[in-house]
């Protein structure tokens, strides 16, 4: 071949894209410590209750200061949501602050976040199995996810 060098013996070879592939591990435990604080006085109670959550979670162990900004934005948009002040429009960013920041499954996997496991477990990726971690079944979701691969679309039906 015109151009190209002879492949270089194995003990040469070197790849650009070496530690690339590297998982971070979340402590289980989470972030231990108390949230810093919304700025601001008139927040719903359902954004400083999912404020305090997401701040004693396993993704708050890995944020840095320089995350208060955009994770105070969502705040802002979530109240907004919560009060139906939230255009639609606005949802895209709502969607991408909480990817940046690993607030949902796929977000988790995307950064290569998993949970620490007690030895003697499996590792698995943050955010994997969380409807038995939520408590449910997973039933549920997986009638959901059956239904929409049949094109259909079935929603649970609350229990009281």
């Amino acid at each position: 071949m015109v151009g190209h060098s002879p492949p270089k013996p194995p003990g040469q070879r070197r790849r650009r894209n070496a530690g690339q592939n590297q998982w971070r591990e979340l402590p289980a435990e989470g972030r231990r410590g108390s949230s810093p604080a919304l700025p601001g006085e008139d927040w719903l109670d359902s954004t400083i209750a999912w404020w305090k959550t997401i701040w004693a979670s396993l993704m708050a162990t890995i944020w840095e200061d320089a995350d208060l900004d955009g994770l105070h934005r969502l705040a802002q948009l979530r109240d907004a949501q919560h009060r139906g002040d939230l255009p639609v429009s606005a949802l895209g960013a709502m969607q991408a602050l909480e990817d940046h920041d690993g607030l949902n499954p796929k977000a988790r996997r995307m950064l290569q976040w998993e949970i620490k496991q007690s030895e003697g477990r499996r590792h698995a990726p943050a955010g994997a199995g969380s409807a038995q971690a939520a408590g449910g079944s997973g039933g549920e979701l997986a009638d959901a996810r059956a239904g929409m691969d049949r094109g259909k679309v079935r929603h649970p039906t609350p229990t009281a």
